[in-house]
């Protein structure tokens, strides 16, 4: 959020210094609670990005916001580095384990197939639908009209959709995917609720949507409580 704020254009020059700074420091705090968080933090930037990038935008503003945000990052990590922990020696540790441990051990193919739909019981199944719809009509305007045609909330899902999909086709999540891409919820719950037409905001979700939210989310319950019952 704060580096889709500093990629605004008419956000002022020296809001984009300290945006990006913050975002680039709450970066650095995710990456000290987990490597992986590498991946989430790469996938959110190029979502901000390039939701954020419009006809005539300038690149400039984009290479600033990476530097100072880059900074931030670097900043955060050097304090445990200045107190003798080697960072880089221990995320290759670390990662070189969970590669090892958890990657190589599972079937490419079943988690490939899987890993969408653990994301989709965490989501919630009514949320994913419509996540997954609004992409859906998303490809097929910029099909249609190009990007010139397509508003922030197509373009924001248009990336995330691309950004994720690469992500799974990597492979290097292999299972417990509902609860390792906890980070990237508000994403997803974005990408599901905001509507392409901002003058619509106020006529929705209307009376179908939010019946199919309500039977959808009983029948979730109904399923889960049955299973636990049996």
């Amino acid at each position: 959020a704060t580096l889709w704020a500093a990629l605004a254009r008419e956000t002022a020059s020296r809001a984009v210094v300290s945006r990006s700074l913050v975002a680039g420091a709450a970066a650095g705090v995710a990456l000290s609670v987990s490597y992986g968080a590498a991946a989430f933090l790469t996938l959110a930037f190029l979502v901000a990005l390039i939701s954020s990038w419009t006809v005539g935008h300038s690149a400039g503003r984009a290479l600033r916001v990476g530097f100072w945000s880059a900074l931030g990052v670097l900043a955060i990590l050097a304090v445990p580095a200045a107190l003798g922990h080697q960072v880089l020696q221990a995320a290759r540790t670390a990662l070189a384990i969970h590669r090892e441990v958890y990657t190589e051990a599972r079937s490419y193919w079943l988690w490939l197939l899987f890993n969408p739909l653990d994301l989709a019981v965490f989501l919630g199944a009514p949320l994913a639908v419509l996540a997954a719809a609004r992409a859906s009509a998303s490809i097929e305007l910029a099909l249609r009209g190009g990007w010139a045609a397509l508003s922030d909330a197509d373009r924001f899902r248009l990336a995330l959709a691309a950004g994720f999909g690469l992500f799974l086709l990597s492979g290097t999540l292999r299972g417990e995917g509902g609860r390792l891409l906890i980070p990237l919820m508000p994403l997803f719950v974005l990408a599901g609720l905001a509507p392409s037409d901002p003058a619509r905001v106020r006529g929705e979700p209307g009376p179908i949507l939010a019946a199919t939210f309500g039977l959808s989310l009983a029948a979730l319950a109904f399923a889960l409580r049955w299973r636990w019952l049996v």
